[in-house]
């Protein structure tokens, strides 16, 4: 009975210092980390919790979950987006959104995301990944993801009818489609 006494004492003794050291603890870190703040010139940063769920289309068909926090550019979205291709020639590509009304709006780049007439739906805002612009030939391209990705989005907006072509050009595109690739026969 003594033993007992003496060790629920103990006990009592033991979870009163955590208690205190974990007080004493955490008034500690907070000075701390005000001191470090005021220090370096940090300011409040957002949670990971803030901000809202976009899904990017990307075009080889695969989709990229994100959360895009309240400050985000355009253009800092589309690096990241790039950089799932190791992207060296971005400036052909953008990312566009299809608006209320039905109509494709792209993303402009010195613009934060959230700032842009995203659909109200609920649920994750959607984007597509897409060659903004075209040039005269791909000869011209210098890296061949660039070459891959804009093949790909030539594919996706025949398939999808955004580009109208008459059957022997179809056949045509698939039998392109349907051979083996050579890069010493292209030129690569």
């Amino acid at each position: 009975m003594a033993s007992d006494l003496l060790f629920s004492g103990s006990r009592l003794v033991w979870t009163v210092t955590v208690a205190a050291l974990r007080r004493w603890y955490a008034a500690r870190l907070r000075a701390c980390r005000q001191a470090l703040r005021a220090w370096c010139g940090l300011r409040d940063v957002y949670q990971m919790t803030e901000g809202r769920h976009c899904q990017v289309h990307l075009l080889d068909d695969r989709n990229l979950e994100l959360l895009v926090q309240p400050k985000l550019l355009s253009r800092e979205l589309l690096d990241l987006v790039a950089s799932h291709f190791n992207l060296k020639e971005k400036e052909y590509f953008g990312i566009t959104f299809i608006d209320d009304t039905g109509q494709s709006v792209w993303l402009q780049l010195d613009h934060r995301v959230l700032d842009h007439d995203l659909p109200k739906k609920p649920g994750p805002a959607t984007l597509y990944f897409a060659v903004r612009f075209y040039i005269e030939s791909i000869s011209f391209l210098k890296d061949k993801t660039t070459v891959e990705l804009f093949f790909l989005n030539a594919k996706s907006c025949v398939h999808q009818g955004h580009i109208e072509v008459d059957s022997e050009t179809v056949f045509k595109l698939a039998a392109l489609v349907l051979q083996p690739f050579d890069p010493i026969k292209m030129g690569l």
